[in-house]
């Protein structure tokens, strides 16, 4: 019997312990798939900003392009009017910006295909352009302001730079485009953050409750359980030694009152087919007890001829069990009737 109450305890205690552990292993997890979904929508934020801040910045090459592309022009119209060298100042000045700008630009798009074909194109309309700038200076030089004039009266550059602009317009408005889908993006990134920030934080405080009350639950049911384990070996040195029926029974109550606080209990033992007093505590000389009772009557019969316990909350005032000390005598408003069992026997 004492063999199976203790297996009976560790296999609970086991299970109680599974059951903190499995709680405690799916929070870790749940912490981990969060920081996971938090980390990665940092990610996407911060991969977003910089390709904004990129978008920015080819914008920004494009206009400084198109600028310098203009100067060039403006110092190719001044010489080629009035003959002054000083006028071919911009000129040089735009040739060597045009190149650092175009080189920007393509370490800028090295990861937009897209972008890069449409900078060769332009990088083509360029060098055309450049081409037909050189080539007018250089008939003004040689041949003169009539020559150069009827050159650029052919609006082969104004065509040139009409290819420019529209190629840079293309191109910014794709870069626009690509900045608009980026910052949509980072909007659902940082909605994302928030409401994964937001369900952690709620189902966080949610499982710690119930982790709280698995373990709270488990450390009840463990002292419960030591707690019986602990009457058990008590009972077990009561009964210890060759003793009468009377004084068993005196042994028993002491312990037993002792142990759950009892204040009053009476001690039963089998005889024949009744069940006789035979000690009782902290009962009156005096009191309603009955001395014998048969199996089946009343409560102390139905928990003998079931052997189980029954308990009552408020009883009645005039219930039998009375307590008595030399302070007086009460009747007690909680009782617990237990058959004890020996060998499947109730005796």
């Amino acid at each position: 019997m004492k063999r199976a109450n203790l297996l009976s305890f560790i296999d609970r205690s086991a299970r109680a312990d599974l059951w903190v552990l499995l709680s405690l292993i799916f929070v870790g997890l749940f912490f981990v798939a969060s920081g996971f979904v938090s980390y990665s929508n940092i990610r996407t934020l911060n991969r977003d900003s910089l390709q904004v801040a990129q978008t920015h910045d080819v914008l920004l090459g494009l206009s400084e392009v198109l600028s310098s592309m203009k100067d060039a022009e403006t110092g190719q119209r001044g010489f080629i009017i009035t003959g002054d060298s000083g006028y071919l100042v911009p000129y040089s000045n735009a040739l060597t910006e045009t190149e650092t700008h175009l080189a920007r630009l393509d370490r800028l798009m090295v990861d937009t295909p897209n972008q890069k074909q449409r900078l060769a194109v332009l990088k083509g309309h360029i060098a055309s352009k450049m081409d037909e700038l050189r080539r007018t200076l250089e008939i003004r030089r040689n041949q003169g302001f009539i020559e150069a004039q009827n050159e650029v009266v052919n609006h082969l550059g104004k065509n040139y730079m009409d290819a420019i602009r529209a190629q840079i317009v293309e191109m910014q408005d794709a870069e626009r485009q690509r900045r608009i889908e980026r910052i949509a993006e980072m909007e659902r990134a940082y909605q994302a953050t928030i409401l994964s920030v937001a369900v952690a934080a709620i189902l966080g405080v949610i499982l710690t409750f119930i982790i709280a009350t698995i373990v709270r639950r488990s450390t009840t049911e463990r002292r419960r359980q030591e707690w019986l384990q602990a009457g058990q070996v008590g009972l077990s040195q009561a009964m210890l030694g060759e003793q009468r029926l009377d004084q068993l029974g005196k042994n028993l109550l002491s312990f037993m009152c002792d142990y759950t606080g009892a204040h009053a209990a009476a001690f039963y033992a089998k005889d024949g087919g009744i069940f006789k007093q035979v000690a009782t505590f902290g009962v009156p000389p005096e009191n309603d007890l009955p001395a014998t009772f048969s199996p089946g009557d009343g409560l102390l019969g139905q928990a003998a001829l079931k052997g189980g316990i029954i308990t009552l909350e408020n009883t009645p005032e005039d219930d039998a069990l009375t307590i008595g000390t030399a302070l007086g005598q009460w009747r007690p408003r909680h009782l617990a009737i237990a058959a004890a069992k020996s060998d499947d026997l109730i005796d």
